[in-house]
């Protein structure tokens, strides 16, 4: 297995050992943020905000060509950016990337722009699910119109019965779309809709789930995403931010990790209660190279192109990247995670 080679600064918890110094450097984001500050809720962006910090500070960056501060004092905090390494080339349209244990962007293009995001959909609806306290050993059974659904990559054959965590796992590690549906019909005939002892037909189902999927969104502080499916195929009205979804992504990592558990298994075989065996491997290949990885999904239709999201470990920082509309997902991936060991200085724990 691979491992990232990234700067690091040691702390000692035991014993009377200091911190390392390093030269305090400019980083206009850091400044940013400390003009327009974090409000939150508990673990919830207040989505009453016209603008989060990070909305924000990326308008003022991307209106005012002329902004330039260099030789002021960056906040003594890490990571501290090493400005002799430039900042990373990429083809994809949208990126983001954000240190969400110090709440500090360290790289974003075109962030704020709406995008199609194909697969990056089933994290909101794997959220959703875990919000509305779904039972994960609660049994499914496969209908026939979720092995209907185009692209189906979890192969599921109507009547089989499979509990709800092994259809999340099928979902975030294969992106299948047909356990997607299921889930996504599942919940809403008995999570949902007014009376779940009345016969609720499978789309009138998905779309109870679809409105509650807008609904969390909202509530977590994405606040420029809009969802159709629990799917994510391409529609005018189907979109999100790179941003938002550096928001989910954080959300999911403080709050519902296990979603991010699921997604970075590299394949697992799952049991139907029949005992049909179904192998579900991982549609990214770098959790199969990169150990830090903590959590990943993938995306990809012929409108939103090869789309992105992981959390990778940096010392005692979670990092989270974003990026939508690559032609090459996982060799600009590899790029940025390697372009953010290079460009910033991290702390690690140690002990004595």
């Amino acid at each position: 297995m691979g491992a990232l080679i990234f700067t690091s600064v040691f702390f000692l918890v035991q014993g009377s050992g200091g911190s390392a110094q390093a030269s305090p450097q400019f980083n206009l984001l850091s400044l940013l943020h400390a003009q327009f500050p974090i409000q939150r809720q508990g673990d919830t962006v207040n989505a009453d905000l016209d603008l989060t910090n990070d909305r924000r500070a990326i308008e003022f960056l991307q209106t005012d060509s002329d902004a330039s501060l260099r030789g002021t004092s960056e906040p003594d905090t890490y990571p501290y950016r090493q400005w002799g390494v430039e900042d990373p080339v990429i083809s994809a349209p949208s990126a983001y990337i954000y240190d969400s244990t110090r709440g500090r962007l360290l790289f974003e293009k075109n962030s704020l722009d709406r995008r199609s995001i194909a697969s990056l959909t089933k994290i909101v609806t794997a959220v959703t699910l875990m919000e509305l306290k779904v039972p994960l050993g609660a049994q499914v059974k496969v209908s026939k119109d979720a092995v209907s659904v185009e692209g189906r990559a979890g192969e599921l054959k109507p009547g089989e019965t499979f509990t709800v965590k092994d259809l999340m796992q099928m979902m975030l590690i294969a992106s299948s779309n047909d356990a997607a549906w299921l889930l996504a019909e599942f919940a809403g005939t008995n999570y949902l809709s007014e009376n779940s002892k009345t016969e609720v037909d499978s789309y009138s189902a998905v779309q109870l789930f679809v409105d509650e999927m807008n609904n969390q969104s909202r509530r977590i502080g994405m606040l420029d995403s809009r969802f159709t499916g629990p799917v994510g195929f391409d529609s005018d009205f189907h979109y999100s931010t790179a941003m938002d979804l550096g928001i989910l992504a954080e959300y999911v990592d403080k709050v519902w990790p296990q979603i991010w558990g699921w997604s970075s298994q590299s394949e697992v075989t799952l049991q139907s209660r029949s005992g049909s065996k179904h192998k579900v491997e991982n549609t990214n290949g770098l959790v199969r190279v990169y150990d830090e990885i903590k959590g990943s999904k993938t995306g990809f239709t012929s409108q939103a192109g090869e789309s992105m999201v992981v959390v990778v470990k940096y010392g005692i920082h979670d990092i989270i990247f974003v990026l939508l509309g690559s032609k090459n997902r996982e060799e600009e991936m590899q790029s940025l995670l390697d372009w953010v060991s290079r460009a910033y200085i991290f702390e690690e724990i140690a002990e004595n």
